[in-house]
């Protein structure tokens, strides 16, 4: 079953078309992320956490995600193990403004800080704001040319970030399959000194006009630690209700099953 999720981390897919000429690149930047947030989506996998030791920690994981009248509303969960079960809601508005909150098991949610956002998930290599994933909208998008990448031909867009979107990342540049109009690849440079982090999509398919992903790999290449996100199941077409994305149902209280850890 093929997976369709917004962003490139949740992002097991991202619909798609093939266009006949490549646009510039704040046109294909817009172009991605707007595919990214019409999308609707219901989703479940696991979260592989493998450390620099070869140390692999798993997790069960679900998302899902839809548009709604006043913004596109993300839900990143932890189901299993139950000790580190947690709730993540992300809700960005048409302006691209974000908010992010979070809930540790049975504990109330609270929001997310800026200051945060850079914050490893469960000691993973995936941060809030990989999670958010709103470099396409920062205002600098470059072109920096095209290159075959496994067969297929990609163009090049590097994304820098200003003052009105701060980020842990001074740059970000991501390859973008003609065929399929996915960021196959992705190399994220961190503001202070530091590995960078590439990203990469696995097991492409298409499903009707949608291409899909249904493994995210996130990598520090410099010490060899990786994380997964292998979607097992969901849907491109998936059937999510309103209230299923909104903070009153996301953070509703239910039945304890352990103390969940920061």
């Amino acid at each position: 079953m093929q997976v369709r999720a917004l962003p490139l981390l949740t992002l097991a897919a991202v619909c798609a078309s093939a266009w006949q000429a490549p646009p510039s690149a704040p046109e294909l930047a817009h172009k991605v992320r707007e595919t990214r947030l019409e999308a609707t989506v219901r989703a479940h996998g696991r979260l592989v956490v493998t450390d620099a030791a070869k140390n692999q920690t798993v997790y069960q994981i679900a998302v899902l995600q839809k548009r709604l009248a006043r913004s596109t509303n993300l839900v990143w969960s932890v189901t299993d193990p139950p000790a580190w079960r947690r709730r993540i809601l992300i809700e960005i508005a048409p302006s691209g403004r974000a908010a992010i909150r979070q809930s540790l098991g049975d504990a109330p949610a609270a929001e997310v800080p800026t200051r945060r956002w850079s914050d490893s998930i469960l000691n993973s290599l995936v941060t809030y704001e990989d999670l958010l994933d709103d470099y396409l909208e920062w205002p600098a998008q470059t072109s920096a040319g095209q290159e075959q990448l496994g067969g297929r031909t990609c163009d090049l867009i590097r994304s820098e970030p200003d003052q009105q979107h701060p980020s842990a990342y001074s740059s970000i540049t991501s390859w973008i399959d003609r065929m399929t109009m996915l960021p196959v690849k992705v190399v994220k440079q961190p503001v202070r000194s530091g590995p960078r982090k590439e990203v990469s999509l696995r097991g492409l398919r298409k499903s009707g006009p949608y291409w899909a992903a249904s493994t995210v790999e996130f990598r520090d290449p410099a010490s060899g630690a990786f994380t997964r996100m292998v979607f097992t199941g969901g849907s491109e077409n998936a059937k999510v209700q309103d209230r299923e994305v909104t903070p009153e149902i996301v953070f509703a209280p239910a039945a304890k099953a352990g103390d969940a850890k920061p």
